[in-house]
């Protein structure tokens, strides 16, 4: 019990500390010009307290208002470092050295303009501003706004001035409206605005009383949008008509005919590329596994995979029949693999040597052997320019975002992602590369189903290994070994386990799998409680 006392009487003396950050005033001077832009000074009395910080950071969002001109700012008094980031729909500004961390109550000042700020509202002009923004990371112990008018327009506002405290939608008005003069009133939060409050004014003002907006700028918005609409429509036509001639394949036949065997033409590496039209990793795996059959190499499980280990394979070049010729991607792969005459190459040293660098020539060489006749032009060459296409639109949808209008950067935008989705189905097969495509798909459907008629595979253990390659191209390697468990009685010709075990398919493939993905590709392959401004801040 003695004990239970002493530990209590310890903590009590040790100090507490709170690294609590809160800003102790926030208060903006808002000018009102008569070209309907505005002038806003926020000063922030920042307390870090005892936290050690570079400074602040506020976000400004720009959506519907443009901040283009300058932006100035000073901490303690003296310029500031300043790091301005403008995105598509808002403008966060940095405060604060790099390298000087800093603590305690600091003062910063942020100078900005905001142009398309007071928008036309039926009978009158009105400027709705959220005066701290509702998205600062601290709480807010004192807010206040100064609104400078450009003349005497007291009797002009009238009752057409409100103030807003809460959240972004929250019409409660638990704040102060005070006139100072004619010109000048100010606007005081009665409460302390936690995290996710704010402060917001809205101000009216009769429609005459400040220099009419163009008819430019009263038909900005809409002009925009109609080119936004115009640009999307007309360059989501063209990126269609595109496709449909240079890229859309013949039609597949339907239902898909389910085939026993693969296409006699192809490679298990050129029935994947046939059909995603992209060289993968999976080429190689599925190749190597090809040649083993074709009593080219051997392989050797020399060590089981343990836990987060993957196997370790031993591949021995065979002597080559007199009558075998290789395909020449087939003969440049195991050029890669058994280089400098040595006739025999672990996994471990594949992946030592990162040779998936070099398969590059591999995978060339396969496209011109077995798969251009398929296509009608090279997929690289429609697939490169609507990749340029889609990085343009990219590119103007910020730029037109920042400096003119988000509408005609997000019809931008989209475009953008719709060029890389065409690129994406870019090459045009022909129609001999279409119904050789029917018959993979045929295959893929043939191996998919498999283990549902298994009793069918009885004494024909010779087409598992005859279809492997081909399901491990696929993707489809686990579902065949499946459908062949307890039928394999024996190991291949070209299989060896130094463990003496008898070779499980599901457990082979799975291994072979993780294994050769390791080795082959390992250096490859953000008027009622809203307005405009806001925003928030915090530290960093």
């Amino acid at each position: 019990m003695r004990i239970h006392y002493l530990a209590i009487l310890i903590i009590s003396f040790i100090p507490t500390y709170t690294f609590a950050e809160v800003v102790r005033n926030f208060d903006s001077i808002i000018t009102i010009n008569t070209d309907r832009s505005i002038q806003v000074e926020e000063n922030i009395d920042y307390d870090f307290e005892e936290s050690e910080r570079r400074g602040i950071y506020r976000v400004i969002p720009t959506r519907g208002i443009n901040i283009s001109g300058d932006i100035r700012s000073l901490q303690n008094g003296t310029e500031a470092v300043q790091d301005i980031n403008r995105g598509l729909s808002d403008v966060t500004i940095r405060l604060g050295d790099e390298d000087i961390y800093i603590t305690g109550l600091n003062q910063y000042q942020i100078q900005y303009p905001v142009k398309r700020v007071i928008k036309k509202i039926k009978d009158r002009d009105e400027l709705n501003w959220q005066v701290t923004g509702t998205e600062w990371e601290v709480p807010i112990e004192k807010a206040s706004a100064t609104i400078v008018l450009p003349q005497d327009l007291r009797d002009q506002v009238g009752d057409k001035l409100f103030c807003y405290t809460g959240i972004s939608t929250s019409t409660e008005q638990n704040c102060t409206i005070t006139w100072r003069d004619n010109r000048t009133v100010e606007i005081i939060a009665n409460t302390r605005l936690d995290v996710g409050e704010g402060l917001t004014v809205a101000i009216g003002f009769p429609l005459g009383t400040l220099t009419p907006a163009t008819w430019w700028e009263q038909n900005e918005v809409i002009i925009y949008r109609s080119i936004a609409i115009a640009i999307l429509v007309l360059g989501s036509i063209i990126l269609y008509l595109v496709w449909n001639r240079w890229a859309r394949d013949p039609k597949i036949r339907k239902p898909i005919v389910r085939q026993y065997e693969a296409p006699k033409e192809l490679s298990p590496a050129g029935v994947i590329r046939l059909k995603t039209t992209y060289s993968t990793p999976v080429e190689i795996s599925a190749t190597i596994i090809s040649l083993a059959q074709q009593g080219v190499l051997s392989i050797t499980e020399l060590e089981e995979k343990k836990w987060f280990n993957n196997a370790l394979y031993q591949f021995d070049l065979k002597d080559m029949p007199l009558h075998k010729k290789l395909k020449p991607f087939e003969q440049k792969l195991i050029d890669i693999l058994f280089k400098e005459g040595r006739t025999k190459v672990t996994t471990k040293q594949l992946e030592d040597e990162q040779i998936s660098s070099k398969f590059g020539e591999v995978y060339n060489t396969l496209y011109q052997d077995e798969i251009q006749k398929y296509y009608v032009n090279h997929p690289i060459i429609l697939r490169s320019i609507l990749g340029v296409v889609g990085t343009l639109c990219l590119i103007g949808a910020f730029i037109f975002s920042i400096f003119l209008s988000i509408w005609i950067g997000m019809s931008l935008l989209i475009l953008g992602i719709f060029s890389v989705i065409y690129a994406a189905y870019a090459p045009k097969r022909t129609e001999e590369g279409t119904r050789v495509l029917e018959h993979i798909l045929g295959l893929e459907e043939y191996i998919k189903v498999a283990e549902k008629d298994r009793l069918q595979f009885q004494e024909k253990e010779y087409i598992f290994f005859e279809i492997l390659p081909y399901a491990i191209a696929l993707g489809l390697a686990t579902v065949w070994a499946k459908a062949f468990e307890g039928l394999i009685t024996h190991n291949p010709d070209w299989y060896h386990s130094n463990n003496g075990v008898i070779f499980i398919p599901t457990d082979f493939v799975s291994s072979i799998d993780s294994s050769f993905s390791s080795s082959i590709s390992s250096s490859g392959g953000g008027s009622v409680g809203g307005g405009d401004g806001g925003g928030g801040g915090g530290s960093w």
